[in-house]
């Protein structure tokens, strides 16, 4: 498997993890610091006025690009950008979890 099936792979794994509900992830940022936060893609958990304005699976699709994927850190509010080649951890949580 090339290096550019893995990328793809891994993004679409972590794409059904989001969409199922919230998921923590561990990644590095592009400026190398370690960022740990709870994830979703699920419109059902992000607040209304956060949404985009296009949802569901036409949103899912749009986010990827590459090897990023955009998901809703539920600790910041706001969407962010998750490289999966600097992918550390990611673990689906369960509402005791949270």
């Amino acid at each position: 498997m090339t290096t550019e099936a893995k990328a793809a792979q891994q993004v679409e794994f972590l794409r059904i993890m989001l969409e199922q509900g919230l998921t923590a992830v561990s990644y590095l940022k592009k400026n190398g610091e370690l960022r740990n936060g709870v994830f979703t893609l699920n419109m059902d958990m992000i607040p209304e006025d956060k949404r985009p304005k296009n949802s569901g699976r036409a949103l899912c699709e749009a986010e990827i690009n590459g090897t990023l994927l955009r998901a809703y850190d539920t600790y910041h509010e706001a969407f962010r950008s998750i490289n999966v080649d600097t992918l550390i951890n990611m673990a689906p949580l369960t509402e005791t979890q949270v």
